[in-house]
């Protein structure tokens, strides 16, 4: 009867202080995603998790990641009204559609609440400048900060006498060409200049063809020439006509050329007319000489074209030289000529009075032409050297991630060709060069890059980007011992579609990588198979690596083995010589006897969760559903009879990995600890609190194991075998 009552004691100080210790731990159910609020700072890359409705004691274990950026917070407590507030910054700089991982657990257990959000932010913008040549305006977007992708439409407008000649982009790809108007394209990633060209529209209006008499009606003509005129047909007309002289018809414009013709009538007075003008499509010419003979006239017969002292050179850099012309015959009534020049390999201008200027080095040919009708003229070639053509300055560099080959930073000369190669270094792609100056042909992404070098500086950059990858939390369960698979969400960028065959760092034994890895559009799924011989795990340091490219590290989970779990008759467990605890029904004939079903105790105690009787304690029962206690007990050998199961062995004072849930003790195994109270002497330990370990099973809070160690101690055991 003693022995019943300390047994008692025990085990209601061991119920007891099991539930308290668990009630700190809140059930899983207790954490809900709709408790669960998360909120992103765009502006400080954070985001904050508020968790309510915990247990003012809870510990709350957090893990968040953006990316392959990973982070671990955990061991945190609510606050006495059940609420926690918890802040994560990521490293990294959040870009729209980016995804933050977040994982709530309740005692350092993660994975109770798995929530992905998605990121909305304002995209990044890029600097675009618009802007107008001489001769028109533009009207449309302007300039101005535009995220990537942006439809961009400009629209060119000429002025009077001009002509839109098109554009001039750096950095963007205009539809249908550079001299689409309007210019659309979509926003690049990076800056973009837009400039609209124009051009003057120009007349010109050659020496007389054909003589006209004072007196004498008849017609002359003249050759025009246009610059950015269309083709067609044109009413004209010509300023300060002397008297009798009219324009004859239209002038018909096509490639750029054209014949004036002036007719007179028998009121022309012989006269040498210098100041006419030509409007044609709303342009004027420069004025052109009319020559009206008197009757009699000499005409001339030729000219020599000759420079100052003969010269056929100039060698000096921006050098001048004076051409003039030797009529023939010499008694020629009007010997007024036309000055032109004609570039050949060199360049260079002449004025009207015959002063020619040096532009570039090369030959040129100088042209005098009568203006008295007869259609003559002389010419001479003239060699230029000497001159120094500007040279503009070339400016390469590259962003992180690559290198460029090809032509260097220098100053170069208009009209050079520029070829430029990008090279990626390893886990960089190049993504487009950002070009300032000048025109990449085939566009900014084209690589190499090739323009010729213009009139002006010019920059270029070329750009790299990073190939990332990182791996997301684990879907599906993996258990020791058994064989399976589970599968990892794979995030990458700039990592182009395809089957990936894929390592992954620090496996454990007995987990290998099924398959290959598609991508695509980004993403992509890792699948890793157990074989059935990896032990329970948690292992954060994997990695993966794909195209040359490595992950952060991620985690996979490996659940121990699942316990075994037996039937009513169909177990039987030998504890020791005078213990045994049976599912169905055991007959003791010594000193114990714990039974789910039925016990018979000849003995001191009988504990049972059906019905119990005992034969030397009449005046004490215990039951769960019914207790009776018969005058007498027959003892009788201990029977079990089970169809064919194989007993797993339990050593005595050991709480098997059988017993309770995955691993847990059941209460029925705490009678073991009673039984080796008899005949033992009270001496608790000094210090049993500190049994409650950080192995426990939940991170920093004791377990059942802890527990009938502390009992062990308060009871004052000197001899238990070790738990399996």
């Amino acid at each position: 009867m003693k022995n019943l009552k300390k047994i008692a004691i025990v085990l209601v100080f061991a119920l007891i202080l099991q539930l308290s210790l668990s009630a700190v731990i809140p059930p899983n159910a207790t954490l809900r995603a709709d408790l669960i609020s998360i909120t992103p700072d765009m502006d400080n890359n954070t985001v904050t998790v508020n968790v309510t409705g915990l247990t003012g004691s809870s510990n709350v274990s957090f893990q968040a990641y953006y990316g392959d950026d990973l982070d671990y917070l955990s061991g945190y407590k609510a606050e006495p009204d059940g609420s926690l507030e918890l802040t994560y910054k990521s490293s990294k700089i959040w870009a729209d559609g980016g995804v933050i991982t977040v994982l709530v657990g309740a005692g350092g257990s993660l994975g109770l609440i798995k929530n992905d959000f998605t990121i909305a932010v304002s995209p990044d913008t890029y600097l675009l400048t618009v802007s107008a040549g001489t001769g028109g305006t533009v009207s449309g977007t302007q300039s101005g900060e535009y995220p990537e992708g942006e439809p961009i439409s400009v629209t060119a407008l000429a002025n009077s006498g001009y002509v839109f000649a098109g554009w001039t982009v750096a950095g963007a790809i205009i539809t249908g060409g550079n001299n689409a108007n309007p210019a659309t394209f979509s926003m690049p990633e990076g800056e973009a200049v837009l400039t609209a060209n124009f051009a003057r529209k120009t007349v010109s209006v050659g020496a007389q063809s054909g003589f006209m008499t004072e007196g004498i009606a008849g017609t002359v003509n003249f050759p025009v020439t246009t610059a950015n005129i269309s083709d067609g047909s044109y009413t004209v007309t010509v300023a300060n006509l002397p008297t009798g002289v009219s324009v004859q018809g239209q002038v018909t414009i096509s490639n750029n050329s054209g014949t004036l013709t002036l007719a007179g009538d028998e009121s022309t007075v012989s006269a040498l007319t210098e100041t006419l003008t030509l409007t044609i499509d709303g342009v004027e010419s420069d004025e052109f000489l009319l020559n009206i003979d008197i009757p009699g006239a000499i005409h001339v017969t030729g000219i020599t074209v000759k420079g100052a002292s003969d010269a056929t050179v100039i060698t000096t850099d921006g050098g001048t030289l004076q051409m003039s012309a030797e009529i023939t015959p010499v008694d020629a009534t009007n010997k007024s000529v036309v000055w032109s020049v004609t570039n050949e390999t060199g360049s260079a201008s002449i004025s009207h009075t015959g002063l020619l200027t040096a532009v570039s080095n090369g030959t040129v040919t100088v042209r005098a032409t009568a203006v008295d009708g007869s259609n003559v003229f002389g010419t001479r070639e003239i060699t230029i050297s000497g001159q120094l053509e500007p040279v503009y300055t070339l400016t390469i560099s590259s962003g992180t991630g690559g290198t460029t080959v090809g032509t260097t930073s220098d100053d170069y000369k208009e009209g050079e060709v520029i070829s430029v190669t990008a090279t990626a270094d390893s886990g960089y792609i190049f993504t487009g060069w950002t070009i300032t100056g000048a025109i990449i042909t085939g566009g900014n992404h084209a690589n190499p890059a090739t323009f010729s070098m213009p009139a002006t500086a010019v920059t270029l950059t070329a750009n790299f980007a990073q190939k990332t990858v990182s791996v997301g939390i684990q879907n599906g369960d993996m258990t020791a011992e058994t064989a399976g698979t589970v599968t990892f969400p794979v995030t990458t960028s700039n990592i182009a579609n395809g089957s990936y065959t894929v390592t992954v760092e620090n496996l454990p034994s007995g987990v290998s990588v099924q398959g290959q890895v598609v991508i695509n559009n980004n993403s992509g799924t890792l699948t890793l198979a157990g074989d059935g011989s990896a032990a329970s795990a948690y292992i954060n340091n994997l990695r993966l690596t794909i195209d040359s490219v490595q992950s952060a590290q991620f985690v996979l989970y490996i659940a121990p083995a699942i316990a075994t779990t037996t039937t009513p008759g169909s177990l039987v467990t030998t504890v020791s010589s005078d213990t045994t605890v049976s599912s169905s029904e055991t007959t003791a004939t010594s000193d114990t006897a714990v039974s789910s079903s039925e016990t018979t105790v000849t003995s001191d105690t009988a504990v049972s969760s059906s019905e119990t009787t005992s034969s030397d304690s009449p005046e004490t029962t215990t039951e769960n559903q019914e207790t009776t206690t018969p005058p007498e007990v027959t003892t009788a050998p201990t029977t079990t009879t089970t169809p064919e199961t194989t007993t797993p062995e339990v050593k005595k004072g050991v709480i098997s990995k059988q017993g309770g849930d995955s691993g847990k003790p059941t209460i029925f195994c705490a009678l073991e600890i009673p039984k080796t109270l008899i005949g033992m002497p009270s001496a608790a330990k000094d210090n049993p609190a500190a049994l409650i370990t950080k192995d426990s099973q939940v991170k920093g809070q004791p377990s059942i194991f802890d527990v009938l160690e502390i009992l062990k101690f308060l009871i004052g055991m000197t001899t238990v075998d070790k738990w399996g």
